[in-house]
């Protein structure tokens, strides 16, 4: 019998270590460290040393001590081994060189294709009904790691949902406002600030002035203080803008406030404001009264400090509202969550967490503006033994909102809902996070509750599974996240048939997910918890393998129909590292530092047992080979590399490490055209990410080029040509076209695809099939770009064109090349080239330019296939010198009927005017009058007179006028 230790003992053993944990974060202490003390303090480390707890366990205890146990694993993956901390900072220059590549359309040819899941959604904290529609159905939403969206009609079955920008520098959306004076002015804040350890960190806020059609970032609050922006407030008659934050160090944050619509700020409310001053640096809420009186909470977990009010937000103007003499605690409590009556100014709540027990420590009522205050009712659990409707996790999921025609209904959010009809002098459950008790479900972990405009029974609530919706004040729910894709994915498994649109996926605290429709579409959870890594027999599909935490294993013998479990076991990672050998059936996945697991017979006669391998750390990537029997590659946390032979047997290992690896966590091991060819990756910030053997590990090559310092999660050779390397990123994916390189040239590869992280690749051999598992916008498909084999693309000066040529290889339904030119800051199409269609044989391609310009000029192909699927070329660049002289050419076609072209060139830039006579001298038209550039220039004229009449027939004599000189030419316009 599992012995479970006192829930209380549980709970403040968990507290220490995550304090412990924070204060890493926050201490910025550097620590030297070499391979052995650092192997020594993941030993050590009470992340690695997690007691392990079946799913319902893991349920029943309090998030703040568990959810985000896989992001504890996170933290170890990602964390900066000279610093022993993660510096979250450094992928900002990421997201800044990948919208630079963006920009200048540098990015590599890859086309990424959305998936969802439509009907699964992520943490929501920001939630807006848009004040310019005049339905009142427009909802918007943003998601802590998946970026601003919005539907259109909240209230319709399956919302229709929109992505605002997947490339923000920062998609970690956490709150949204707008002015009540202008109502197109928008605001929305970054940075989910509550000390989750799965947390995104912000970079300010974004503001709109056109209703959410384009977003502006505010470079105002690019600074330290704005690093988690947890809520935002626009006085409705001065339009000053409030900004509650906080800052990952421990001496910035506060209440600030921007007099100009968010072009500087000032702080008005934290310890170095006077007279009036808070204790803490720490702002969680921010509401404002019906009179609009504005209250502020100051402090969150880990900071106490208390509510605070003013009606104008001058520093000297707040009154702090809560010292414990009339009603409100003195102290014992960390973060405190308001809610104002809109219909009546003297009302205020106060749920307020314990510091001991995070907790609810008391809901707290005043009925004079926060002069004083009562103790009200607290809702209660109907979970046996969780009487607290928060179960200890007030610090993270608390929300409360007033009825806006009713200041006695109230409704409060913890794990669950609950609703009050009469001030929070009793409460009722409305909802339950598995739809237990004869509740409604409504997923759990309440973090936002928005009542749609002119109704006091239609209400978003905002949880970590998306949106739910009720139309009749909490008596029924239904979800709202159609297309809403923030799905977090750890991994996913393809089905080997060319076509096939059937995958495996798991997902962060949502299970595991069976896609089996093409596009966006609707998966179905086969199996729960937080989904790990998965599997799909490639011999024989039937069999498929999902994972919940550990080295817990479910298996399907029917093609997914159904799953049983295969191993429940507590050993290894929380996302446990593991992979399938498909010929051997074996299962193999990380355990300790000294061995892994091996599930043998996986389709026949499963049977588990541990391998002893001696590791040093436990592993963090396992590779099966494909081109030797019972062959498997090993990544430790940190930083070894083994390759194991009979692993299927008594195994034997050789330490292929390199001597200049880095210390840290192995994230991929990557087989190329042979098992002597081996491309590593490494997760942490601060180390070289990417390294490459050709000769079995003998000797490697840092290969991490142009790459910015970011964690690197996943790799993928191209089969067709393996030069070409795709890299799993916290930026989305990366490709380089020539890893043999010394100094690799690293690019974006995000088209379609957000600036999010991406977890896991994997590669379909029948059709060329690539899947990219995100770690916050759902799944995306891709063809790897091999149906048309490029084999050259040039461009040369000829006199002053520009002669393009391509050659391919082999073709596969090529309907042809769109020829592109970047020009005026973007690019546009010269002519369209068709293409063979399909061919085994080599095809020369070639196209002249003869309107180049002057300077350096970027051209590119598209490479589009019959069903619309296209790629991209890489980019070739010339430089064209200006013409020597001015050369006025004879007009194309002469005689023309309906329409002539007239060329010249210009040695410099100066004003040219070209216009038409008739024979008799009489000016018919002007065509340009304006400066021009160098270079050469084309202009038309289809017989059109200056009066907009069509002229008659004859010769018409046309001059070009450029600077003191004077040139013409005759033409002929037939009728």
């Amino acid at each position: 019998m599992k012995r479970i230790l006192p829930s209380f003992i549980l709970v403040l053993m968990l507290v220490i270590s995550f304090s412990l944990t924070h204060l890493v974060y926050d201490s910025g202490k550097e620590i030297k460290i070499d391979r052995k003390t650092y192997t020594a303090w993941l030993a050590e480390h009470p992340f690695n040393n997690r007691q392990n707890l079946s799913e319902s366990e893991l349920r029943s205890i309090p998030k703040y001590d568990r959810p985000d146990l896989a992001n504890e694993l996170n933290f170890l993956m990602t964390v900066d081994p000279a610093l022993g901390y993660v510096p979250y900072e450094r992928i900002f220059k990421a997201y800044d060189i990948a919208d630079a590549y963006r920009s200048l359309n540098k990015i590599a040819s890859v086309g990424w294709e959305e998936r969802g899941p439509d009907n699964f959604g992520g943490r929501i904290r920001a939630l807006m009904f848009d004040p310019n529609d005049g339905t009142n159905k427009k909802l918007w939403a943003g998601g802590v790691a998946g970026g601003l969206w919005y539907t259109n009609d909240i209230t319709v079955p399956s919302p229709t949902w929109n992505a605002i920008n997947d490339f923000w520098d920062n998609i970690a959306v956490s709150c949204i406002t707008y002015d009540p004076s202008n109502t197109n002015i928008f605001y929305a804040g970054t940075g989910e600030g509550w000390y989750n350890a799965d947390a995104v960190r912000g970079q300010g806020i974004w503001k709109s002035t056109n209703g959410g059609t384009s977003w502006t970032y505010l470079s105002s609050t690019s600074g330290n203080e704005f690093d988690y922006v947890n809520d935002i407030l626009v006085h409705p008659t001065t339009g000053d803008v409030y900004a509650a934050v906080r800052s990952r160090f421990s001496n910035t944050g506060g209440l600030y406030r921007s007099t100009n619509g968010g072009t500087s700020w000032e702080v008005v409310l934290n310890p170095t404001t006077s007279p009036t001053a808070s204790s803490t640096y720490r702002a969680a809420d921010l509401e404002i009264g019906a009179d609009n009186k504005i209250y502020v909470a100051m402090g969150m977990h880990f900071y106490e400090d208390g509510i605070y009010g003013s009606y104008s937000g001058d520093p000297g103007a707040w009154m702090k509202l809560s010292d414990g003499s009339f009603g409100f605690p003195s102290s014992g409590f960390y973060r405190i969550e308001l809610a104002t009556a809109p219909s009546d100014a003297n009302i205020v709540y106060a749920l307020v967490e314990s510091s001991s027990t995070s907790s609810i420590l008391g809901l707290y009522k005043s009925t004079d503006k926060g002069t004083n205050w009562t103790t009200i009712a607290t809702p209660s659990n109907a979970d046996p033994g969780i009487p607290t409707f928060t179960r200890g996790q007030a610090w993270y999921d608390l929300i409360c909102e007033v009825d806006p025609s009713n200041p006695n209904i109230v409704y409060a959010g913890g794990v669950d809902l609950f609703k009050s009809t009469n001030g929070g002098t009793s409460w009722s459950q409305i909802s339950h996070w598995y739809g237990g008790f004869g509740f409604p479900y409504v997923h759990a972990d309440q973090h936002n509750i928005a009542f749609r405009p002119g109704s006091s029974t239609e209400i978003a609530f905002a949880n970590d599974g998306g949106i739910h919706y009720s139309t009749n004040g909490g008596v029924s729910f239904s979800e709202k996240n159609s297309g809403l894709n923030i799905t977090q994915f750890y991994s996913c498994a393809m089905h080997p048939s060319a076509g096939s649109n059937y995958f495996l996926g798991g997902t962060q605290d949502n299970g595991s997910h069976q896609f089996t429709s093409a596009g966006i579409n609707s998966t179905t959870e086969v199996t729960g918890g937080d989904g790990g890594f998965s599997f799909i027999d490639q011999s024989d599909p039937n069999y498929q393998i999902t994972s919940y935490t550990r080295n817990n294993w479910n298996l399907s013998t029917n093609g997914g129909s159904s799953f049983s479990t295969l191993l429940s076991e507590g050993s290894g990672l929380f996302i446990n590292p593991a992979d399938y050998d498909d010929d051997a059936n074996i299962l193999y996945a990380a355990r300790d530092a000294s061995s892994i697991k091996r599930i043998s017979n996986v389709t026949t006669s499963p049977s588990a047992s541990n391998v002893s391998i001696s590791l040093g750390a436990t592993a963090s990537h396992i590779r099966a080979s494909q081109y030797s029997s019972h062959t498997i590659f090993i990544g430790t946390q940190a930083g070894l590399v083994y390759k194991v032979t009979n692993a299927n047997g008594s195994p034997s290992s050789s330490n292929i490490t390199g001597g200049s690896f880095p210390i840290g966590n192995v994230s991929c091991i990557e087989l190329g055209s042979n098992e002597n060819h081996i491309l590593v990756t490494f997760s942490n910030y601060g180390v070289t990410s990417v390294w490459e053997t050709t000769n079995g590990g003998s000797s490697w090559s840092n290969k991490e080029g142009n790459l910015p310092d970011m964690p690197v999660r996943w790799a993928l050779y191209n089969p067709s040509d393996y030069s070409q390397v795709y890299l799993a990123t916290e930026v989305g994916v990366w490709v380089t076209n020539d890893i043999t390189a010394g100094s690799p040239v690293w690019v974006p590869s995000n088209t379609g695809l957000a600036n999010v992280r991406v977890d896991m690749l994997q590669h379909r051999a029948s059709d060329d099939y690539i899947a990219a598992a995100t770690h916050g916008r759902g799944l995306f498909t891709s063809t790897s770009p091999v149906p048309v084999e490029l084999s050259n693309f040039s461009a040369s000066i000829i006199e002053d064109k520009v002669e393009l040529n391509w050659t391919t290889t082999t073709e596969t339904n090529n309907s042809g090349f769109e020829i592109q030119k970047f020009e005026n800051n973007s690019w546009s199409k010269l002519d369209f080239v068709e293409g063979a269609g399909n061919s085994s044989t080599v095809q020369n391609y070639n196209f002249i330019d003869e309107l180049p310009g002057v300077g350096k000029v970027n051209y590119r192909l598209k490479q589009i296939d019959f069903d619309g699927t296209f790629t991209y070329s890489n980019l070739v660049e010339v430089e064209v010198t200006a013409p020597q002289k001015f050369v006025l050419e004879q007009n194309y076609p002469n005689p023309f009927n309906p329409t002539t072209t007239i060329k010249f060139s210009l040695p410099e830039a100066d004003h040219v005017s070209v216009a038409v006579y008739d024979i008799l001298g009489s000016k018919v038209a002007d065509l340009i009058n304006e400066e021009l550039s160098a270079g050469k220039h084309t202009v038309q004229w289809s017989g059109i007179n200056s009066y907009n009449q069509k002229a008659a027939s004859g010769t018409y004599i046309y001059i070009v006028k450029y600077r003191d000189q004077i040139h013409s030419k005759k033409m002929v316009l037939l009728k």
